[in-house]
């Protein structure tokens, strides 16, 4: 059944990036999901149930906006998608007789698509960050082309290339990537100048493969390095084609790569600047909140409908999502050696094994109508938690700590 999860899910992974996407082809993966359900009631077919449900209504959302589908994938997917609540009603309603007096397949004009609301067309215009990022670059590269023709320095196009390259839409990247842009290319530059001096021709041609692999093997490994063997690659080219000599062409490389990289971080500081995010303390503090709200609605029998839970586990997701953010991009700042942050990072990993331990609780919680409804003693703790720290704004991460390290609440998670 997880095999059978895992290639569904992959294969959704695929369709999505389509545009437009084919519903189409959804109905194959509910089939095939409805038919492996139908076994014993445990946390697997609930999974199963429940994912075959999600890609039902994703198929619904797809049709609104694709072509109708034809009499033959309407009619496998032709029964309602049931709530994830009703596990047992629906794995029993999966038999022989049920399909044989199955409803005939909807015809091509589907009246739910038609009284479905119209979507709004997606804009035409970029968003505002890619435009004052484009608008940025576009300076950026100007004053560095004009900065290169005032100190007269030849290759005046390797400035603009680093300016385009260095240059990201925020400084936390820009600041990492201009540094390791100067460097590289001052040692690729040094180390290319002595092979231009010292080695004859020939060994200079047979060397331009071996660093043109290097640079292209560095690329997704190390960036200074890459751009280390790049700087060389270029400067014992131009050398071989040209009449200067190869520390001319080196120190032009590494000034005009200095000169970008400056012109590109100063550009993304003072040029229309972006919106700096709340403190990382306060996503923390969000994050902390919303998982503790979702994991206690999760727990508490009986078991929440998905109506009802669905709002939380979002909420719970994106704040951890965008303190994560914050938490890495603290990291390429340097900050990874403060206390706080390192504490940050923790409360955030035990976050994520609460909310998964949450989605499993929730699987396994008994429906409204069993008759085994007792609370679990992890239902008490996190109802607890959830309302002790549900009207606190500011919370200390060393409190946050604290919290989630109880022993009852680690004991419960390893007992998942």
């Amino acid at each position: 059944m997880i095999r059978l999860l895992t290639l569904t899910l992959q294969r959704v992974a695929r369709e999505i990036p389509a545009n437009p996407p084919r519903a189409d082809r959804l109905a194959r993966d509910i089939a095939l999901l409805r038919r492996a359900s139908m076994g014993e009631d445990d946390i697997h077919i609930r999974a199963a149930i429940f994912c075959a449900d999600a890609l039902q209504a994703l198929q619904a959302a797809w049709n609104t906006v694709d072509t109708p589908q034809s009499d033959e994938t309407e009619s496998l997917t032709s029964q309602p998608a049931s709530a994830p609540g009703h596990v047992a009603a629906e794995r029993g309603q999966h038999t022989t007789t049920q399909h044989a007096a199955a409803p005939p397949a909807r015809p091509q004009t589907d009246t739910r698509r038609e009284a479905a609301p119209p979507t709004r067309p997606a804009s035409r215009w970029p968003d505002m960050l890619f435009i004052r990022h484009a608008a940025r670059l576009a300076v950026a590269v100007l004053a560095a082309y004009a900065i290169s023709l005032t100190l007269n320095l030849p290759y005046a196009y390797w400035a603009m290339m680093a300016v385009v390259v260095v240059t990201q839409p925020s400084v936390t990247s820009t600041l990492p990537r201009a540094i390791e842009r100067v460097a590289g290319s001052m040692a690729g530059g040094f180390v290319a100048a002595l092979m231009g001096v010292f080695l004859p021709q020939y060994a200079i041609l047979l060397l331009i493969f071996p660093l043109a692999a290097a640079t292209i093997a560095l690329r997704s490994v190390n960036y200074a390095l890459c751009v280390m063997f790049m700087s060389q690659l270029f400067v014992l080219v131009t050398d071989l084609v040209s009449t200067t000599h190869g520390w001319d062409v080196a120190l032009s490389r590494a000034a005009n790569n200095t000169i970008g990289s400056l012109v590109g971080l100063v550009a993304c500081v003072f040029l229309w600047p972006g919106k700096r995010p709340a403190p990382l303390a306060e996503l923390v503090c969000s994050a902390f909140t919303a998982n503790l709200h979702y994991a206690a609605l999760a727990a508490c029998p009986p078991r929440a409908t998905w109506h009802t839970l669905e709002p939380a586990r979002r909420t719970a997701g994106t704040a951890s999502s965008r303190a994560e953010i914050l938490y890495q991009q603290k990291r390429l700042e340097g900050l990874h050696e403060s206390e706080n942050v390192k504490a940050c990072g923790e409360i955030l990993f035990l976050l994520r094994q609460l909310a998964g331990a949450a989605s499993i609780w929730w699987l396994e919680q008994p429906g409204a109508d069993s008759p085994d409804t007792a609370p679990q003693p992890r239902a008490a703790i996190l109802a607890d938690l959830a309302g002790h720290y549900a009207q606190q704004q500011s919370l200390l991460p060393q409190d946050m700590l604290t919290a989630l390290r109880q022993p009852a609440l680690m004991e419960i998670q390893d007992n998942t």
